[in-house]
């Protein structure tokens, strides 16, 4: 069982906590709630997006709490490797609330089991708030299929602490070198490369399905991917374990890095 690590310290910097004595005289000072539009996006649109290779856009819900009158916000799509393609921004009618961005993809162009990460912006931040995501990251892609290889146990000593037993592990059935293990994390898929010649591993910059009520999106990445080299030791198996040399990230820094690994049991 994992449960997801407390840390005292986060992107360098430590939490300090002032202490003062008792007094009557102490009054409390309520946060002021912001006066504008408050636009965001709800937690309730999807870390991962099966794309249909016979469609060619699919819909992110964005929300605003202050609705009375029009407005148009503006929007910024970053990753996808040039294959997404958003609107540079979306207008909500006077007293809507929630409306839908269309984001556009190239089916041809991605190919089955290319899962990809996508990050969809307000690039205004006068109409956002600190009560919502800004920002929204994800993973889109066409799913191919796929054979269960094995049954293993994942160990998390990173963001999360504990082991998942008995999760599969899969092989594409189109491309070889591309392998997943299910419900991994907060119930995502876990995506990496494997080529068995040579040994090479190298884990999918991917959202890991959990979002952090300060920082959002928490993602996870093959730490040489993410730092640019691999100095600091590469992801690789050896007599029946994977070892995955993983950074779990936010836009602010990092929680952790280092090795987790997954078993195979049979």
């Amino acid at each position: 069982m994992k449960t997801r690590k407390i840390l005292a310290y986060f992107l360098g910097a430590a939490l300090l906590v002032g202490s003062a004595s008792c007094s009557d005289d102490l009054e409390y000072t309520p946060a002021q709630l912001p006066d504008n539009a408050q636009v965001y996006f709800p937690n309730t649109n999807p870390t991962e997006i099966d794309l249909a290779g016979a469609e060619s856009s699919f819909d992110v819900t964005i929300t605003r709490r202050k609705s009375d009158e029009a407005l148009t916000v503006a929007l910024e799509l970053q990753g996808g490797e040039g294959n997404y393609s958003a609107p540079a921004s979306v207008t909500f009618a006077a007293g809507e609330a929630t409306t839908a961005v269309s984001i556009s993809y190239d089916a041809a162009a991605i190919g089955p089991d290319n899962y990809q990460s996508i990050t969809l912006s307000i690039a205004d931040e006068s109409v956002t708030t600190p009560y919502g995501m800004s920002v929204y990251t994800f993973t889109a892609g066409i799913p191919g299929t796929w054979t269960v290889r094995h049954t293993g146990d994942y160990v998390y000593t990173q963001f999360f602490t504990g082991d998942d037993p008995g999760l599969s592990l899969l092989q594409s059935d189109i491309y070889p070198d591309r392998w997943k293990i299910e419900h991994w994390g907060n119930d995502v898929d876990f995506r990496f490369t494997w080529n068995q010649t040579t040994n090479k591993i190298l884990v999918d910059n991917q959202p890991i399905g959990y979002t952090d009520a300060s920082y959002g999106p928490v993602a996870v990445d093959d730490l040489a991917h993410y730092i640019g080299n691999a100095s600091m030791g590469e992801s690789y198996y050896e007599d029946g374990v994977f070892h995955f040399n993983v950074v779990y990230y936010v836009s602010e820094g990092e929680f952790g890095y280092g090795y987790e690994t997954f078993t195979v049991k049979q």
